[in-house]
């Protein structure tokens, strides 16, 4: 049994990986603002932009870092984890990996973003109601490309390693009582529900678009739904910088084509 002063020679293998990640995410924050602040213009009458530039940057360092640091924890005992941001924290050989899988991950995200516009192109878009104002409009190419940087490490620390973990590990401890290995729909589970929470973290700027009925409800959702499943399954199979490039790749084809 590990002694207090042990544990201040080797503190937690989670901690130093959740800072990282927590430095990145932080980072993502301050460059998103841009593009924010393009997609919301009355953001910046409404606090000052000092606010905004110490403020933003500060709370996503502080989720990240915690919930990080807890999904890492929780990950480790179902096989979820950040792997190759942990072997660079701790100075260790890079996991195995392929260009195909990493390449596998960019055309998944292709896929997603092309899935993405041609539903919201051919499905949604006419059954949507008149929109009240143009957010994306004003933003120019460099600020979604700052946007992409955000959805694909923010986004994802959140959304797959805070959540996705989370729900997963509740799921496997209560409904599959701990049984190993871990059954796959448990891991899906996980996935859709992480997939269906993001998707709903999106509608304060779809009730800025259009008034929020029922389509537009649907419409929110699924199409942030489309690339989380992909992203989810990526982060379950390989590791969460899988699931990274995905998200960027995604954000880069719906904000370079445009919706």
């Amino acid at each position: 049994m590990g002694t207090r002063l042990d544990r201040k020679i080797h503190p937690s293998p989670h901690r130093n990986v959740a800072l990282f990640w927590a430095v990145a995410g932080a980072l993502t924050a301050l460059a998103v603002l841009p593009y924010a602040l393009a997609l919301n213009p009355q953001a910046a009458e409404e606090l000052p932009l000092a606010v905004l530039v110490v403020g933003q940057p500060l709370q996503t360092f502080a989720l990240i870092f915690l919930g990080g640091w807890l999904g890492l924890r929780l990950g480790e005992e179902i096989g979820l984890d950040s792997p190759f941001a942990r072997s660079l924290v701790h100075g260790r050989p890079m996991p195995d990996h392929s260009r195909r899988r990493f390449g596998l991950a960019v055309a998944l995200g292709v896929a997603a973003g092309l899935a993405i516009l041609a539903l919201e192109r051919y499905v949604f878009g006419p059954l949507l109601p008149p929109a009240k104002s143009d957010l994306a409009q004003g933003a120019a190419l460099w600020k979604g490309l700052l946007g992409a940087l955000y959805g694909g490490i923010a986004e994802e620390l959140l959304t797959r390693l805070v959540v996705m973990t989370g729900v997963t590990w509740a799921l496997w401890r209560i409904a599959g009582r701990g049984r190993r290995p871990v059954p796959p729909w448990v891991y899906w589970t996980g996935i859709v529900v992480a997939g269906l929470a993001f998707g709903l973290g999106h509608l304060p700027v779809a009730a800025g678009i259009w008034q929020l009925v029922p389509i537009v409800v649907v419409r929110t959702v699924a199409l942030n739904l489309v690339g989380a499943v992909g992203f989810g399954y990526l982060y379950w199979r390989w590791g969460l910088e899988h699931a990274m490039v995905a998200h960027f790749v995604a954000d880069v084809v719906l904000r370079s084509v445009g919706m």
